[in-house]
């Protein structure tokens, strides 16, 4: 996940792996290997955290499977992406005020997934 937050902020920004490095104080290549889904120290991943403007914290349980770790990809995409926080507050709030039902939801999540299915197969062809 931090990869792609990366590799997106890079875009966004119009940064080299070489630029960013440079922002953030560690070596080109330690950036370049955080592009590709390597585990950098500790020091490091703090430091990428600072430049990207994400908590440490919710970086390091986006591995987790669990519930837990859901909850802190989503919280990692909100905090990057805050424009979508709204988004998602109303849809909490429709739900809670029974305007919005679970079926709903599950409807919006199959359109998300079939939006994701599209990337995919223009990535393949």
């Amino acid at each position: 996940m931090l990869d792609r937050i990366l590799k997106d902020e890079l875009t966004k920004r119009g940064l080299s792996i070489r630029e960013a490095a440079r922002e953030i104080g560690v070596a080109h290549t330690t950036v370049a290997r955080m592009v590709q889904g390597i585990t950098v120290d500790i020091g490091t991943l703090q430091k990428t955290c600072d430049w990207l403007g994400i908590q440490l914290s919710t970086v390091l349980n986006v591995e987790d499977k669990s519930e837990l770790g859901l909850t802190s990809k989503l919280a990692m995409i909100l905090e990057k992406q805050p424009e979508l926080a709204g988004g998602f507050a109303e849809a909490l709030d429709e739900l809670e005020a029974g305007r919005l039902t679970t079926a709903d939801l599950a409807d919006i999540m199959g359109y998300a997934a079939y939006r994701i299915n599209l990337g995919k197969q223009r990535k393949a062809s």
